[in-house]
């Protein structure tokens, strides 16, 4: 989906389909960087509409309509890469990368993901593991490893990067901005990649966002490579949220492979016994020169 109608905002990938606790409407449930900053003055009046996949025009005329309208409140105020939200729940804070999009009525949107599915369920994870309880202990870098009973697999599809796995693997404390620009620290689920079939140990170099020491030294944004692995960190729509799509699978698997169809033809095809036929030639029924008889 795109915000806006003269490219002023870059398309991104629209989340999940929700409603307000006791309100009406549906709304698209996506990350705050996806929709950009708030505008400023009325140099942007068309910058609260969205459009999927981007406005369409022909000889001048708009030729698709717009699918909803951001809602500014949710929207970062800071053009700045930083996370510019947070929550506290219990004793401790999130960061959260969200933004909401009211849906116009007339717009059908499934909660289904392409290559995943549709969500069947959701799952409260900060509650049902009880990470709010008291501060994460913190190891190197701001990093809190979650035991192993708790990486959970989930999956992404994002417009371009496409259909990735991963799990769940630690908590990660990361610098956070509000309004005023003022710095602070909130946590997220760190999430470890997992490489698709048959890419295995090839090189990759993540990008980790900027985040501060537990000594108080900040370090800035940089790509780096986890042996065996690699990670990033990826922020939950509503912090309180994990959504994990429960779907079954009846695929069954035999012994051996399937066979496989073995051309019997030989190209090109020859006629060895047919005897040859021949086209009739054409014969004159008039004779040169024509004599006229009188």
């Amino acid at each position: 989906m795109t915000r806006g109608k003269h490219g002023k905002f870059r398309p991104g990938t629209a989340g999940l389909i929700v409603r307000k606790v006791g309100g009406q409407g549906r709304y698209v449930l996506t990350c705050a960087h996806v929709l950009g900053v708030v505008p400023l003055g009325q140099d942007a009046p068309d910058s609260r509409l969205v459009y999927s996949p981007e406005l369409s025009e022909c000889c001048g005329i708009e030729c698709n309509n717009p699918i909803g309208t951001v809602v500014p409140e949710t929207l970062q105020p800071l053009k700045d890469e930083a996370i510019q939200a947070k929550v506290k729940i219990g004793a401790v804070e999130f960061a959260v990368d969200a933004a909401l999009v009211e849906l116009a009525t007339r717009t059908n949107a499934p909660n289904e993901i392409p290559k995943i599915g549709k969500i069947e369920g959701v799952r409260d994870l900060i509650a049902e593991w009880g990470l709010s309880a008291s501060e994460p202990a913190s190891a190197d870098a701001g990093l809190s490893p979650l035991p192993p009973e708790r990486h959970l697999s989930v999956q992404k599809y994002g417009a371009k990067t496409q259909h990735s796995r991963g799990k769940i693997v630690a908590l990660r404390r990361v610098t956070t901005k509000d309004a005023s620009g003022a710095v602070g620290q909130a946590w997220v689920f760190e999430v470890e990649v997992v490489p698709p079939p048959g890419q295995e140990g090839e090189a990759c170099m993540p990008l980790v966002r900027s985040y501060v020491r537990s000594d108080g030294t900040r370090v800035r944004a940089h790509a780096r490579w986890a042996p065996g692995a690699k990670r990033e960190t990826m922020i939950f729509g509503v912090v309180a949220l994990a959504v994990v799509g429960l779907g079954n699978s009846n695929v069954s698997a035999g012994e051996g492979g399937t066979p496989q169809p073995k051309s019997t033809v030989q190209y090109p095809i020859r006629f060895d016994h047919a005897p040859a036929a021949r086209a009739p030639q054409p014969r004159p029924t008039v004779s040169y020169p024509i004599r006229w008889q009188r």
